[in-house]
C-alpha cells in the first residue's frame, strides 16, 4: 500500500514530545518525530526516534499533524525490539481518524509475545469494537487462546486524589470482557469490582483510597453545566459582549476549552478555534465567569477533566 516510501522528496519538520506525548522543547524531548512529505502532498510519513536515534515508531498519516493515521504501524522499544504493530484506518471525508483496524499484536521488550488483538470499525464508523484473541503473561503461558481465558493489564487511572497505577484482571469468552472483573492500586487494595457481559460494562463500584465508595454503570461522564446544553447556552447569551466593529466575524464562534477540577470549579480557559484577538479574548472572559460544574466522573469518582464549548456573539 504504502511502496512509494522511497519518493518522499524532503524533511518538512521535526517535532519534540515529552513523556506524555505533549509537544515540547528539545531539552525536554524524550523522543522526536520526522515528517517528509510525498511530492503529491497527500500523506506524510513520520520517523520517531528515542533520543539517543533508534527508532520509536514507523508510519503514515494524511495530515501533518498525525491524527489520521492510515495503514500499517510499528512501534519500537529503546532496546530495538518490537512493542507493537498493526493497522490503521483514516479517512478524511467521513472526519474518520486513527481508528486501529483488522490484526493488532505487541510483544514485550525481550522479544516475546504478549497480546493479539483483532480490531472491527462499524459500518457508520461511530465506533471500533475490539477482541482480545491471545495473551501471554511474562513466562510464556498463553493465558487467553483463541478469544477465551484470563487477561490481565495494568493502567494509569485518572482517580479521585491523583492519577494511580491500577491492575485490573478478569476473564475474558469470545474476546470479549465477561463476568466479574477487578482493579487494584499499588498496594494491593482494591479500586474496583465490575460486571461485565459481552464485552458492555453492567455495572461497578469503585473506592477511592480514604475508602469511600462510588456506583456507576458507565466507565466515565463528561462535566456539565447545571441545567444542560441549554442553560449553557443562556448564561454565554446573558454575558458575552460583542466586541466593537466587528462585522461578518459575528456569524462565527469562539471554541474554548476549560479545565473543571474535581470539585467543579472552573479554571484555564484556552482558545482551540479563535477567529480574532479581540472575540478570543471576550470568549475567555466569559469562560472565566463560569459557575461551577457537576464535575466529570471516571469509575464514578468526580475526577478533573476538561470542557469544550462555543461562545457565539451576535449584535443585539
Amino acid at each position: 500500500m504504502f511502496s512509494w516510501v522511497g519518493s518522499y522528496a524532503q524533511t518538512d519538520s521535526i517535532q519534540y514530545f515529552d513523556g506524555s506525548d505533549r509537544v515540547t522543547h528539545i531539552d525536554k524531548a524524550v523522543y522526536y518525530r520526522k515528517i517528509t512529505r510525498q511530492d503529491t502532498g497527500k500523506i506524510y510519513l513520520g520517523v520517531e526516534y528515542w533520543m539517543d536515534g533508534r527508532i520509536k515508531m514507523i508510519g503514515h498519516a494524511l495530515d501533518v499533524n498525525f491524527l489520521y493515521k492510515i495503514g500499517k504501524y510499528t512501534y519500537y522499544y529503546k532496546n530495538g525490539n518490537r512493542s507493537g504493530e498493526g493497522q490503521y484506518y483514516s479517512d478524511l471525508d467521513q472526519h474518520v481518524f486513527g481508528f486501529k483496524n483488522k490484526k493488532w499484536e505487541t510483544w514485550y521488550p525481550n522479544g516475546k509475545p504478549k497480546e493479539e488483538w483483532v480490531y472491527k470499525i462499524a459500518d457508520d464508523f461511530t465506533y471500533a469494537e475490539s477482541f482480545l484473541m491471545s495473551f501471554w503473561d511474562t513466562t510464556g503461558a498463553e493465558l487467553t487462546a483463541k478469544g477465551n481465558g484470563r487477561y490481565y493489564f495494568t493502567d494509569m487511572v485518572n482517580t479521585r486524589q491523583s492519577f494511580k497505577k491500577i491492575v485490573f484482571t478478569g476473564p475474558v469468552r469470545q474476546g470479549m470482557f465477561d463476568s466479574v472483573w477487578h482493579g487494584y492500586y499499588a498496594n494491593g487494595k482494591v479500586y474496583t469490582d465490575e460486571l461485565y457481559k459481552d464485552g458492555k460494562l453492567v455495572k461497578g463500584t469503585s473506592y477511592d483510597e480514604d475508602g469511600k465508595t462510588y456506583n456507576y454503570d458507565s466507565l466515565e461522564t463528561p462535566p456539565a453545566f447545571k441545567g444542560g446544553q441549554a442553560e449553557l447556552n443562556r448564561f454565554v447569551k446573558l454575558n458575552v459582549q460583542t466586541p466593537p466593529g466587528m462585522n461578518s466575524d459575528i456569524l462565527k464562534s469562539v471554541t474554548v476549552r476549560v479545565f473543571v477540577g474535581e470539585n467543579g470549579f472552573v479554571g484555564n480557559a484556552t482558545v482551540i478555534q479563535g477567529v480574532n484577538p479581540a472575540m478570543d479574548a471576550e470568549a475567555v472572559r466569559v469562560a472565566k465567569a463560569l459557575p461551577r460544574f457537576i464535575p466529570g466522573t471516571y469509575r464514578g469518582q468526580p475526577v478533573d477533566a476538561y470542557f469544550t464549548f462555543p461562545v457565539s456573539f451576535s449584535l443585539l
